[in-house]
């Protein structure tokens, strides 16, 4: 079924949502509900995602749609910002069923009586529309309102940063936000799929460790002394990857190992790897880091000083920790202050005031990861050399 929607929509000039259109999407799963669930499918009214059935759950009436979740259902003209009407029509599904599309920051409606009981709550209190979790976060980090690129480096690396228009030529995920309805922005979004998890992977199921302590410490000297040592390469892609190579069967890989190799060596390594990934997503997305002042890294992985020093030296770009609240949730609080107030002006003034540690690149490692990165480049079709397509065996 997802074959069949894509060679519908690239048929009638939709080629980006052909490309981003999966089991998930809104569109595919109305496509499902209609050739399987016929009646269920015609009793429909409106569809709503996830979010947005909250929202209508908590206040009894809303029927609308945020510009993030309907930029990313294949079913939305990023262009014109508007549903795709043409998309709509080719997959035979009805008009009617459309939500209204509404800015984040607008209200939609009250808290119900049944439940601000259930949660302890006072009647009437105003429910935003809200949007989602990255959006919200790029919000609450300054990402959205001052044009940086924000790396979140959690069990995946999401790579975010906004381009003044939407342009299907460029790689990522394309997702609009808007706060007032006449402020729609094009935040784009790249994954290294096992960032920290590469990490946890490594020091907790291979070395059955759960010190975080005790693997900073032991990997502080280890990265003074990159240049000195043979590459130690690790391929990071241990769950598959989405946004360069679009292949969920590729693995991930150590190169280089010898006998002299130590635990210290490939603990580094896993940081290495996950940098270089990084560098080859902005790479592929056609975003160049070193233009900007300084790339902010929030998560948990943030944490780590030396990864902090990796990221920078590989990347050649200062990297910034925020030691503030810059959350999904506190951009969310942005939010409904905005909407309260009508004025999205808030959100810029009441940002954090945030104490930020920086990381310089070292001048001392710039050639050497440099070095290292040109044959990280060429593991993936070694990788594909030797193994093959992975998911022609699974099946």
């Amino acid at each position: 079924m997802v074959g069949r929607a894509r060679r519908t929509l690239e048929d009638i000039g939709e080629k980006y949502l052909s490309q981003i259109i999966s089991c998930g999407s809104p569109a595919l799963n109305l496509l499902w509900l209609k050739e399987n669930e016929a009646e269920n499918y015609h009793r429909l009214y409106k569809f709503l995602i996830g979010p947005d059935w909250l929202v209508h759950q908590m206040t009894g009436s809303y029927l609308g749609t945020d510009y993030c979740e309907a930029s990313t259902s294949s079913l939305f003209n990023l262009s014109k910002k508007k549903w795709s009407y043409a998309a709509i029509d080719a997959l035979g599904l009805s008009r009617a069923l459309l939500p209204n599309v509404r800015s984040s920051a607008e209200i939609a409606g009250t808290l119900h009586d049944e439940y601000a009981k259930a949660l302890g709550l006072s009647r009437g209190i105003p429910v935003i529309v809200g949007t989602g979790d990255n959006p919200a976060s790029a919000l609450a980090t300054g990402c959205l309102q001052n044009n940086l690129p924000v790396l979140s480096l959690g069990t995946s690396g999401v790579l975010m940063f906004t381009r003044p228009h939407f342009d299907p030529a460029f790689k990522g995920k394309n997702i609009q936000v808007s706060l007032q309805g006449n402020d729609v922005i094009n935040l784009v979004q790249g994954t290294v799929q096992a960032c920290g998890l590469s990490f946890s992977w490594w020091n907790k199921s291979i070395l059955m460790r759960d010190s975080f302590d005790e693997v900073e410490s032991e990997i502080t000297a280890e990265f003074e002394q990159s240049p000195t040592r043979k590459p130690l390469i690790y391929y990071p892609h241990i769950s598959g990857e989405k946004t360069i190579y679009g292949d969920a069967s590729l693995t991930g890989a150590f190169i280089g190992l010898t006998s002299d190799v130590t635990r210290a060596q490939m603990t580094l390594a896993v940081m290495e790897g996950v940098a270089f990934g990084v560098c080859q997503l902005a790479e592929e997305m056609q975003v160049s880091l070193t233009d900007f002042d300084a790339l902010k890294v929030i998560g948990g992985g943030s944490k780590s000083d030396t990864w902090m020093r990796v990221l920078s030296s590989v990347l050649n770009v200062t990297t910034v920790r925020s030691e503030s609240y810059a959350s999904a949730s506190f951009g969310a609080a942005l939010l409904a202050l905005s909407a309260l107030r009508g004025n999205s002006s808030l959100v810029q003034r009441n940002l954090p005031v945030d104490t930020m540690q920086q990381f310089h690149p070292n001048e001392g490692l710039l050639r050497h990861y440099e070095s290292v990165y040109s044959k990280f480049l060429r593991v993936h079709d070694a990788i594909k050399l030797v193994l093959g397509d992975r998911s022609e065996v699974s099946s």
